[in-house]
């Protein structure tokens, strides 16, 4: 089998990116957040480790397309009472992953003796502005 280096841009990389559908995106983003899990973890203690393992853990891929889909259904009111339902089941799902990625950060933080605020902005989990 022969090896092959590519090199690419970042820029090019994001347009490349741009091109997927909703759940190829979803399947990439899992497998990126999985990619910095791992590289993290080679240099981690076995505590670090955990703490990012419950910081990158999200909605499965399915999950994220399927709530998006039932959101867009809420905003054009043709959600069916079972489709409501699961809809709100997914969002208390990501509330509470949500809170358990928090409280992860805060003992992250604590374990790296440096705020909250600046572990964020060092990890790069910072949201745009108005984001």
């Amino acid at each position: 089998m022969t090896t092959i280096q590519l090199e690419v841009s970042r820029d090019h990389l994001l347009q490349a990116i741009e091109q997927l559908d909703a759940d190829e995106l979803a399947d990439l983003v899992s497998e990126l957040l999985s990619l910095r899990a791992r590289r993290y973890a080679q240099v981690l203690s076995h505590q670090e480790t955990e703490l990012f393992e419950r910081i990158n853990r999200w909605l499965t891929a399915e999950e994220q397309v399927r709530r998006a889909r039932l959101q867009e259904k809420l905003e054009a009111e043709t959600l069916t009472e079972q489709e409501h339902q699961e809809l709100i089941e997914l969002n208390e799902k990501a509330e509470w992953l949500n809170a358990q990625r928090v409280e992860a950060l805060a003992e992250l933080a604590t374990l790296r003796q440096t705020t909250l605020a600046q572990l964020i902005h060092d990890l790069g989990l910072e949201t745009p502005a108005g984001g």
